[in-house]
């Protein structure tokens, strides 16, 4: 069993987990590696780079429940205005362009029919959004 020791005295512990690390939570970690450097105070700790890599690479080790378990419990020991900055990291990566993504599926019936529910103004500048929502609201204009 491995131990490691925060700055705080704290003992964070890694009792033998199965492998899951694949290159989604690898990526995810590195990202939040990233993202958490950008946003540190320049008086971080000297060993804070070596520490948390090493918390990183423990992290990598767990499967998902393991994961999300640690990271709620991180969050409920961060402060809020910690919460906001997390918010406006992750915002980005759960946006999704399901009028895109329906066209796609040939599902574009769909997608006219939410699109057909904007005024011809919207739909004007809806058409400037992307080759996908072009493509459906053209058709759809044509039919």
């Amino acid at each position: 069993m491995e131990t490691m020791k925060s700055n705080s005295g704290n003992d964070y512990t890694n009792e033998e987990h199965s492998p899951m690390l694949t290159s989604s939570s690898s990526s995810s970690s590195n990202s939040l590696l990233t993202f958490l450097n950008s946003h540190l105070n320049k008086n971080s700790t000297d060993d804070y780079e070596k520490i948390s890599e090493r918390f990183l690479t423990v992290f990598s080790t767990w499967d998902d429940r393991e994961q999300l378990n640690f990271v709620e419990n991180l969050l409920k020991r961060m402060h809020n205005h910690q919460h906001g900055q997390i918010n406006s990291f992750l915002l980005p990566m759960l946006q999704r362009d399901f009028i895109g993504q329906l066209a796609a599926r040939g599902l574009e019936h769909i997608a006219e029919k939410i699109l057909g529910y904007l005024d011809d103004q919207s739909l004007i500048s809806t058409e400037l959004v992307c080759h996908d929502w072009y493509h459906v609201i053209s058709s759809g204009i044509n039919k």
